[in-house]
């Protein structure tokens, strides 16, 4: 079994951004730095809500992929006003925050 500790250590490092463009700008996000305001078109959402894979968990919030490709065009008008805030430095706290599972693959293994 791995400790804890070890578990932070390792994602803290995997979840660190690295790369040197981004080096000494980490408080500011890319529609900040150019300035310019992004919007996403309510087809580009429809279409990514048709491709997103069934079956899959759902994030802390309950929402799975099957209630948001059942939704109606309603749903991807306010999808799409919620993804433009979001792109343009308004995303809730909430959203900010991930659970992690690890799974032992050679423990599955075995399982099986």
């Amino acid at each position: 079994m791995i400790a804890i500790d070890r578990w932070v250590q390792y994602y803290q490092e995997l979840l660190t951004e690295n790369r040197p463009e981004y080096e000494g700008n980490k408080n500011i996000s890319p529609t900040q730095m150019d300035g310019e305001i992004v919007e996403v078109i309510e087809e580009r959402v429809r279409k990514a809500v048709r491709e997103l894979k069934k079956g899959k968990s759902c994030g802390p919030e309950g929402v799975y992929a099957e209630m948001l490709n059942h939704g109606t065009d309603k749903l991807i008008k306010m999808l799409t006003w919620v993804i433009n805030r979001c792109l343009n430095g308004e995303a809730p706290q909430q959203w900010k925050v991930a659970y992690i599972s690890s799974t032992h693959k050679n423990e599955a293994k075995r399982l099986f």
